[in-house]
């Protein structure tokens, strides 16, 4: 099935954000809730914006997801071992490397932004209200890894998004670390088989899929039966473009569900304590 766009998702959440704010201002003079209440669902409007933000770099993702496919195809005719990338004539690896780059940091940057603005909304105290830390994506909302007392969300939430989407998740930012921390090799371990333009350009090494692989279970603590995909594990070792686009879809589909979630949640509590103002 197709599965609803991120984009759709967020647009929702945003007004359901706008809403909350605009009833708490128009409620407050003369209301009975506490002060901090109305303060709270006031801030929703600032976070209606960060939503606003991040669904704009829905097509900038996209911009770049289609640059990483398009550079094989792009070679320079005077060097066959070069690309032409950006204007310039560069070796294909280090053109890989930049446009993977730009792809997973601009995907994260999406899902960063997202899930700080679910976390302000349900997340714990401790969480929500942490100026020095924005609330992550793998860190607060799949549940605590080494205590599972310390889960960070209520309503089970952190459950359901683990066991359904935690794979996808964990392979995901398994791989934005890897690029954006490490570049083309991590402890010595290239991550692509090939530097050269080749019939598979995005062909993960075998001992950086075990890696990746190894990364994820052991310290993300996630496996692969957490997914709501039919396909059996692994998923396209061979074509990493392939790969990214399945975990897209996931993760979007995990981070839509969360922020329409908690917008909807935040916007259900609101109704129910501002009736009484009315």
């Amino acid at each position: 099935m197709n599965l609803p766009l991120l984009s759709g998702r967020l647009t929702k959440a945003y007004h359901h954000l706008n809403e909350i704010a605009k009833s708490a201002r128009q409620h407050q003079s003369g209301g009975t809730l506490n002060k901090s209440s109305y303060e709270f669902y006031e801030e929703c409007g600032k976070w209606a914006k960060e939503v606003q933000d991040a669904k704009e770099l829905i097509d900038v993702r996209q911009s770049a997801l289609t640059m990483v496919k398009n550079l094989p195809n792009s070679l320079d005719s005077r060097n066959p071992q070069n690309v032409l990338f950006q204007g310039q004539s560069i070796p294909f690896y280090h053109a890989r490397l930049l446009a993977l780059q730009s792809y997973i940091a601009t995907a994260w940057a999406i899902y960063d932004s997202v899930s700080k603005v679910a976390g302000r909304l349900v997340c714990v105290d401790s969480v929500a209200k942490n100026e020095g830390k924005s609330p992550k994506l793998p860190e607060d909302f799949l549940g605590d890894k080494d205590n599972k007392d310390k889960d960070k969300v209520g309503a089970r939430m952190h459950k359901h998004l683990k066991d359904s989407y935690g794979w996808p998740i964990g392979f995901s930012y398994a791989i934005r670390n890897w690029l954006l921390h490490n570049g083309n090799a991590s402890d010595g371990v290239e991550l692509f088989s090939n530097r050269q333009v080749s019939p598979k350009p995005y062909e993960i090494a075998d001992d950086a899929w075990i890696k990746l692989d190894t990364k994820c279970r052991d310290q993300y603590k996630t496996n692969d039966t957490q997914t709501r995909r039919n396909e059996s594990w692994p998923w396209h070792q061979d074509e990493l473009e392939k790969l990214l686009e399945i975990l897209q879809e996931e993760v979007d589909d995990a981070v839509g569900i969360l922020i329409l979630w908690a917008a909807e949640s935040i916007k259900s509590q609101a109704t129910l304590l501002l009736i009484r103002d009315t």
